[in-house]
C-alpha cells in the first residue's frame, strides 16, 4: 500500500486521511472512540481516513482530538518500503 503520491517535482505528497489513521492507531484509539471525541459518527471517521485531502478546519479538530501537532497529519509522508 503506497501512502503518498508523487507531485510534478517527483516528491511524494502527504495523504491526510491515511495520516489520521496512522495517528489514531498509534494512540490506540478505535474509530468509535475518535468519533466520540469529535462528536461525529464512526462512519464519518472511516470516510475521512480514506481522503487524500482534508480541509484545514477539520484537520485542526482531528489533531486536537488525537493530541498530535496538525503538521503530523498534514505533512507526514511515510518512507516507502521495498
Amino acid at each position: 500500500m503506497e501512502i503518498a503520491t508523487k507531485t510534478e517535482t517527483g516528491k511524494r505528497k502527504a495523504k491526510h486521511g491515511p495520516n489520521v489513521k496512522i495517528a489514531r492507531i498509534c494512540k490506540n484509539m478505535t474509530q468509535d472512540s475518535l468519533a466520540f471525541k469529535m462528536e461525529m459518527s464512526q462512519n464519518k471517521i472511516s470516510v475521512l481516513e480514506l481522503q487524500d485531502e482534508i480541509d484545514d478546519e477539520a484537520l485542526n479538530k482531528l489533531a486536537a482530538a488525537l493530541e498530535v501537532p496538525v503538521y503530523s497529519l498534514r505533512d507526514f509522508v511515510p518512507e516507502r518500503r521495498l
